[in-house]
């Protein structure tokens, strides 16, 4: 789970100041976040050869990272998507 953690935390950071079509998937990600995008997808791959159940998984992840927040709209995105996808996590 501190794999996620840190992974959300260090997406939350390079998404800072990017364009939302970054996270939309319309515009190409800058290397930075291409590779953590990367490591997202082998966190997800992981998890599943250890036998995580995911949903459970990522509502942990959302519930430590429930208090990050930020003044950016695309990286307030990002931190909304992961709390919605994690079990409806919410204000």
């Amino acid at each position: 789970m501190k794999v996620g953690i840190s992974w959300v935390e260090r997406t939350a950071a390079a998404l800072e100041g990017q364009p939302l079509e970054v996270v939309t998937g319309d515009a190409e990600p800058p290397e930075d976040i291409a590779e953590l995008q990367s490591v997202g997808a082998a966190i997800d791959v992981r998890a599943a050869d250890l036998g995580c159940a995911t949903a459970e998984l990522n509502r942990a992840i959302a519930t430590a990272v429930v208090n990050l927040e930020s003044d950016d709209p695309v990286v307030s995105l990002f931190l909304r998507l992961v709390q919605a996808n994690a079990g409806g996590v919410s204000e």
